[in-house]
């Protein structure tokens, strides 16, 4: 069942209309994302990294809101996301949506370059090489680690959908791209 939830970055003035079809809000904001590169704990209720807060009369607490969040955090309409469906209507604030990148520091290599690429599980290791010789490397959260920290989570993410295994590939392809783009 598709339900219309609106969303509201860090930094936004006016929300983003996001059509639901996923199981959990986690899995919403993560292919909409809001949550590249946060090490999720695939729903497992434990990390509190998608930690969200409803501006729309939030749902009910369950026993990991309870656990992770304080008291005065549940009462302000914060909610695991992990833990909740999607619900028509919602409004809902993320803070913090992608950690901030590695970037290349003004370095500017050139337009034929190589590039070396690590994806580990956590982390996405980098080393551009530009025609001159010089070289920068760099290492930042893997951007697919919002369907989960280890490697049998993403699988099960990709293997619900064709859509998901795309979102994941795509996820290390433009984040790659943008280091290219910036190296430039």
């Amino acid at each position: 069942m598709r339900r219309t939830v609106h969303v509201l970055g860090p930094g936004e003035v006016s929300p983003r209309k996001i059509e639901a079809r996923e199981e959990t809000l986690a899995q919403t904001l993560f292919l909409s994302g809001h949550f590249l590169g946060r090490p999720l704990c695939s729903g497992v209720g434990r990390c509190a990294q998608c930690r969200i807060r409803f501006l729309s009369p939030p749902p009910a607490p369950n026993p990991a809101d309870r656990e992770l969040l304080t008291g005065s955090e549940i009462q302000d309409g914060y909610r695991l996301a992990c833990r909740h469906a999607p619900v028509e209507g919602a409004l809902v604030q993320v803070e913090g949506s992608r950690p901030s990148q590695a970037g290349l520091s003004g370095h500017t290599l050139g337009e034929d370059l190589s590039l070396a690429v690590d994806v580990g599980t956590t982390t996405l290791k980098w080393s551009l090489l530009g025609m001159d010789g010089e070289q920068v490397s760099g290492q930042e959260p893997n951007p697919q680690m919002g369907a989960g920290s280890e490697v049998l989570s993403r699988l099960s993410f990709a293997l619900a959908s064709r859509d998901h295994a795309e979102y994941l590939r795509l996820a290390v392809i433009e984040r790659l791209e943008e280091l290219s783009s910036e190296a430039g």
